[in-house]
């Protein structure tokens, strides 16, 4: 979402039903649409009123001029379109491709594309900071954002981009649960990005994971969830100095520990999947909110002070997806995209701060798509809160598998290694369920899950509905193909039987046999006869590291070093170009 202040509006992005739909700032008066050939995923608004939106179904960037019904151009940039960015001489639009892990300038007036550079995997927002010659670059994994100094013009030449990776907050009271795994905390899922140009300063919110085994506990849960110890996964922010990029203060130097909703937080709802952030350059007021928070947490950033100051109480099942500030510091609008609203909410005055605020008004932005049984499921799925799902409420699904997705990371399990498996795509219809293969029904294998989250457990009626969700109600990544003659040569590789890539990933059956099989993937808590249920390799290029393991890094370490002994097909006689070629199928399933 995004406010304009010169028209008054605030436009929100209603994917399910691809529109644009602009409010009176003043939640009074009538609404208006723009109608885009698919869901927007950002937007942005140009100081002469032009629109931008990420379209990342159709891998487009969306131009439209002010006062438009509808889109003056759609242009494929890629695939996964996300984050945008516009300098403030309004000559460079920059863009995120979350399916690529590239970033990419285009000229705003043409979308013609200027710049493309390759950046870290899997990135998502995206802020020009400083004087304009700098761009940071969350990412929804790895731990980093990515610091990129660019020319401050609109030619941007091959030679100017200059990367930095710069690591996350990692606080040092989140313990490691394990004493024997000091490297077991990662910082992960950053999606937003908050600035503060007077002090230029960068705020990034995201989550912190443990996914260290716990020798003092039965290892049987993620990250070693006893009855005694912390959650695997809290939120914090990280803030970042944009002059050197030398400091990166700890969460804690932000708000005491930087643990929403534990120790004396006034507030009690618990940031969880954080989605969005607005910065208050006047009251120096940070404002969070997540998709499962059900709130929107105001952090006081002054460099002497931290701690919550107040929270906004917002309705169950919101999903918080954008949070908009004017300038005055004195409204704050947040677009609550699970219940198809916006809610305005009229801040108090920074000396006279309550516990909690409430919305002003509602105004209704859309309608729900999702039969009952789906929306119930989805709530289940982002809400925090339910201990009937986990210890205390604080691990949803949603945690680790973002949009139906995944966190990139390996967790123990019954002491075993596993990699968090991709759900968007990869459930409906593809029993037997988890790496082993252990489960005949999606059901079965969630109760499994919460059990081992030390939820006190779901009712058949609710493991109904989450199982819905999961299998019918996540959006599963879509592609554009970049090079249609090496990928019609890399189809041709995979279904061939000198490869055998289609014996066991049946393209029929969603890319898997269902059968288990052992391809030498067995890591040295594995038995060494270990066999894995054959996954299936939709959204495949969107889910490394490979393997139940994660022991795979890339698709191609995938198919050349870690496959030479031909255990998994055989690629081991395919040339570099083969490779190639057998890649680029691969990244459009």
């Amino acid at each position: 979402m995004v406010l304009d202040e010169r028209a008054g509006m605030v436009w929100v992005a209603e994917r399910d039903t691809a529109q644009l739909v602009g409010v009176r700032a003043s939640g009074r008066g009538a609404s208006r649409s723009i109608a885009l050939s698919s869901g927007a995923e950002q937007i942005l608004v140009a100081a002469d009123g032009t629109i931008f939106a990420t379209l990342p179904d159709v891998g487009a960037v969306a131009r439209i001029p002010p006062g438009a019904r509808q889109a003056a151009m759609e242009v494929v940039v890629g695939n996964g379109p996300y984050g945008l960015a516009l300098n403030d001489e309004g000559t460079v639009l920059l863009v995120t491709l979350a399916g690529d892990d590239e970033l990419v300038a285009l000229d705003p007036s043409s979308l013609a594309e200027t710049r493309r550079v390759p950046i870290e995997r899997d990135p998502r927002g995206v802020a020009i900071v400083g004087d304009g010659t700098l761009a940071i670059v969350t990412h929804l994994t790895k731990g980093v954002v990515t610091r990129i100094t660019m020319p401050h013009a609109r030619a941007l030449p091959q030679d100017t981009f200059v990367q930095r990776l710069i690591p996350l907050a990692r606080p040092t009271d989140f313990r490691p649960i394990s004493r024997d795994a000091q490297d077991g905390t990662h910082a992960h899922l950053a999606l937003a990005i908050a600035t503060d140009p007077e002090q230029r300063r960068v705020f990034i919110p995201h989550e912190l994971e443990q996914t260290a085994p716990s020798w003092h506990s039965d290892g049987g849960t993620y990250g070693g969830v006893s009855e005694n110890e912390p959650p695997p996964i809290v939120s914090a922010v990280s803030t970042l100095d944009v002059d050197g990029m030398s400091s990166l203060l700890d969460a804690e130097a932000l708000s005491q520990g930087a643990h929403f909703g534990r120790g004396d937080r006034r507030c009690a709802t618990a940031l969880s999947q954080p989605s969005a952030a607005t910065f208050d350059a006047l009251g120096k007021r940070l404002f969070v909110a997540g998709l499962g928070s059900d709130a929107i947490t105001a952090l006081d950033v002054r460099y002497d002070a931290g701690g919550q100051r107040f929270c906004v109480r917002l309705p169950p099942g919101s999903g918080v997806r954008g949070l908009a500030l004017d300038a005055s510091g004195r409204w704050l609008y947040a677009h609550l995209s699970f219940r198809h609203q916006l809610a305005i909410i009229a801040l108090p005055d920074a000396r006279h701060e309550p516990v909690e605020v409430v919305a002003s008004r509602m105004v209704t932005v859309g309608t729900e798509t999702l039969s009952p049984d789906l929306v119930r499921g989805r709530q289940l799925f982002y809400s925090a809160g339910n201990a009937a799902q986990s210890k205390d409420g604080r691990v949803p699904c949603g945690c680790c598998h973002p949009a139906g997705g995944h966190d990139g990371l390996v967790w123990r399990i019954e002491g075993i290694p596993r990699q968090t498996p991709m759900l968007a795509g990869r459930v409906l219809g593809m029993a037997p369920y988890n790496w082993l293969g252990s489960r005949p029904t999606l059901k079965e294998n969630i109760a499994d899950t919460v059990k081992r989250l030390r939820g006190k457990g779901l009712a058949p009626s609710a493991l109904d509905d989450l199982a819905a969700f999961v299998s019918r109600g996540l959006r599963a990544p879509t592609r554009v193909m970049h090079d249609p003659v090496l990928v019609a040569r890399g189809r041709a590789l995979f279904g061939g039987a000198d490869q055998g890539c289609a014996h066991c990933h049946v393209p029929e059956r969603g890319f898997t046999d269902g059968q288990l099989h052992n391809v030498g993937s067995a890591g040295s808590v594995d038995s060494k006869e270990q066999r894995i249920k054959t996954p299936s390799l939709r959204g495949i290029a969107s889910s490394a590291p490979y393997l139940h393991n994660g022991s795979s890094a890339s698709l191609r370490d995938l198919l050349s070093r870690w496959n030479d002994d031909d255990r998994m097909g055989r690629t081991s006689h395919l040339s570099p170009p083969q490779l190639d070629e057998l890649i680029a199928y691969l990244r459009t399933l």
